[in-house]
């Protein structure tokens, strides 16, 4: 029979069969992670029933501009000029929350229901390597809101600053198409 013998300490070629400090450092990155982000929806439902019905609580998918942010998950609460939303990114080598204010204007024309929105926020997170993330965003995009359907569509660009972590800079590339479902319509 193949394989390898452990002695009475779980030892194997001088390497104990464990967790790792990294290991259980991502496990308690994570929970809290977990926990910010299931505080954040519960706070957001706790809004009184007449704002949640006159302007709309809309759950979306974010589809990204390249490989390493090609999806997230986006909840946004919009009242009559403003917007605050909250973006779950995971990428490639790293998972952050976004946290967003954004004013949102309608745009005069031809075609109802386009609006442009823009705003600031900030987002936090964890790098590959374990390192936190901390940073400063921008946003500003056009969405269209489909009267017949509860669903809107936007594009926007998000620029990012990472100001803290183990690539601090600009971070361009996080634009999307966001299509969202309005549930409070």
């Amino acid at each position: 029979m193949t394989g390898f013998k452990l002695n009475e300490n779980g030892v194997h070629r001088g390497r104990r069969f464990c967790l790792g400090v990294n290991h259980y450092f991502y496990i308690m990155v994570y929970t809290r992670l977990l926990i910010v982000l299931l505080a954040g929806f519960c706070s957001l439902s706790a809004i009184s029933q007449s704002d949640f019905e006159n302007n709309g609580l809309t759950p979306g998918l974010r589809m990204g501009s390249n490989y390493s942010t090609w999806f997230g998950f986006s909840l946004r609460l919009n009242t009559d000029d403003l917007s605050g939303e909250v973006i779950l990114t995971p990428e490639t080598d790293r998972i952050t929350l976004t946290g967003l204010l954004a004013i949102q204007e309608n745009m005069e024309g031809s075609i109802d229901g386009i609006s442009y929105f823009y705003g600031l926020g900030v987002h936090a997170g964890i790098q590959s390597n374990a390192v936190p993330l901390i940073g400063a965003d921008a946003i500003a995009g056009v969405e269209y809101d489909m009267h017949s359907l509860p669903l809107l569509v936007s594009i926007d660009i998000k620029p990012a600053l990472d100001l803290f972590g183990s690539d601090v800079g600009f971070n361009w590339n996080q634009g999307a198409i966001t299509l969202r479902y309005a549930l409070g319509q």
